[in-house]
């Protein structure tokens, strides 16, 4: 029997606004990640770039294939920064519990406006 509708939302550094992972993983590799860096220019910050962007991908898919028999994991969403506020006003599914999941690093990208972000997650039950 399920118990638990359960939604996660990844906070992928790389990723921009609100979206199901299903539809920004196919997109990844070929992300211009130039617009991203300090230096476009420089190649190994590039490859440096392109391997963090992978790898947080990876943590995407993974996240998105979460399975377990007692829970219903509905499709995996990830955003970055500029998506965090949106996570919160999106509509729910009935009965829908939904995770943010972030490593701990992450939250520091939002400096200042951290506590107050997390402050009005956790308002609207994230």
């Amino acid at each position: 029997m399920i118990s638990r509708r359960i939604r996660v939302c990844y906070f992928n550094a790389w990723a921009a606004g609100l979206e199901p992972a299903a539809a920004y993983l196919p997109r990844v590799p070929a992300m211009d990640l130039r617009p991203l860096v300090t230096n476009p220019l420089n190649p190994d910050l590039l490859r440096k770039a392109r391997l963090d962007c992978d790898w947080y991908a990876a943590n995407t898919r993974c996240f998105a294939a979460l399975r377990q028999p007692e829970l219903e994991f509905l499709p995996a969403w990830v955003t970055g920064k500029a998506g965090l506020l949106d996570l919160a006003k999106a509509p729910r599914e009935p009965g829908e519990e939904r995770w943010l999941i972030t490593m701990a690093h992450q939250p520091q990208a939002l400096g200042e406006l951290a506590g107050k972000v997390f402050a009005l997650l956790a308002k609207s039950d994230v």
